[in-house]
C-alpha cells in the first residue's frame, strides 16, 4: 500500500505542474491530493452523482442556477461548470467574477480559455466547488466581469461520498470529437465539463447535456461522469459538426468506508 500512496502522490505533483490532457496546462490550478487522503490504505465509497440543475442565457453578465440538494447526504460536495462563450470575432475575455450559493462563496478548481478560431482566446470553461452545500432548492449565482457575454451557461451537480480531488486537468481542440484522459484509480468518479459551439450528440458516458445555440462558439455544455477502474479514465464525446471544444476534468476520490 505504500508503494500505491507514492505513486498516488507521484501523480499529483506531476499533475500540479501542469501534465494536463494535450499538452495544456491548466489556468488557476491548485487542487489538492491531501497526504492524510494518500496515506489512508482502507476501502473507500465510490462518490456518486445525486442531483443536478442547469441554466442558459444570451447577452447577459449574470446567470442563476436552480438546484435541489437531497437530504441526508453522507459528504456532499456542489460543482458547478460555468461556460463563457464567444465568437471568432469577438475579443473580450471575460472573468468569472463569482460562483455563490446562498451567500456562500464557491472556491474555482480551475479554468481553461480556448476556441481556437481566435487569435486571443476569449471562451472560458470553469469548474467552483462548495464543500458540504445546504439541503432543499437552493440557487447557484455566477457573475462575469467584462459586460455581457453572447452565452453564459452552466451545469450544477451534486456529488455525495467526496473526500478529496485529484489535480484539475484540460484539453482543448476542434473537430467533431474529442476526448480527455484524467488520471484516476480504480472506484473514483471522474467529472468532466465541456464546452463546445456545435451540437453535442449522445455519448458513451452518462452524461447531463446542454445545447443552446450554435450561432457562437462555446454555445453548449455538457458534463460527463465515469466510475473508474485504471489509472487513467477517458471521456469522449461527438458532436453535429467540426467545432471548437474545450474539457475541464478531476477525479473524486471516495470517502473512506465504514
Amino acid at each position: 500500500m505504500a508503494s500505491a500512496a507514492k505513486h498516488r502522490a507521484l501523480l499529483g505533483a506531476l499533475f500540479a505542474l501542469g501534465a494536463c490532457g494535450d499538452g495544456d496546462s491548466a489556468t488557476d490550478a491548485g487542487v489538492r491530493v491531501d497526504a492524510r487522503v494518500d496515506a489512508y490504505a482502507g476501502p473507500r465509497a465510490t462518490p456518486s452523482l445525486v442531483a443536478n440543475g442547469k441554466k442558459a442565457g444570451t447577452n447577459v453578465a449574470t446567470l442563476s442556477v436552480p438546484i435541489t440538494v437531497p437530504a441526508g447526504l453522507t459528504s456532499p460536495r456542489l460543482y458547478v461548470s460555468v461556460h463563457v462563450g464567444g465568437s471568432c470575432g469577438y475579443t473580450t475575455t471575460h472573468q468569472v467574477q463569482s460562483v455563490t450559493l446562498a451567500g456562500m462563496a464557491l472556491t474555482r478548481m480551475g479554468s481553461r480559455v480556448g476556441s481556437k478560431c481566435q487569435t486571443t482566446p476569449t471562451t472560458r470553461t470553469e469548474i467552483w466547488e462548495l464543500l458540504a452545500p445546504p439541503e432543499g432548492a437552493v440557487m447557484v449565482n455566477i457573475s462575469i466581469g467584462g459586460g455581457t457575454s453572447t452565452t453564459l451557461h452552466s451545469i450544477a451537480f451534486v456529488v455525495d461520498n467526496v473526500d478529496d480531488e485529484r489535480p484539475f486537468v484540460t484539453a482543448v481542440n476542434s473537430g467533431t470529437s474529442g476526448m480527455i484522459a484524467v488520471p484516476s484509480a480504480p472506484g473514483e468518479l471522474v467529472i468532466a465539463a465541456l464546452g463546445t459551439g456545435n451540437t453535442i450528440l449522445d455519448t458513451p458516458a452518462p452524461a447531463i447535456v446542454q445545447n443552446v445555440t450554435t450561432a457562437y462558439a462555446l454555445d453548449n455544455s455538457a458534463v460527463f461522469t465515469a466510475t473508474s477502474t485504471t489509472a487513467s479514465t477517458s471521456i469522449s464525446f461527438a458532436q453535429a459538426n467540426t467545432d471548437e471544444w474545450q474539457f475541464v476534468a478531476l477525479s473524486l476520490l471516495g470517502t473512506p468506508a465504514p
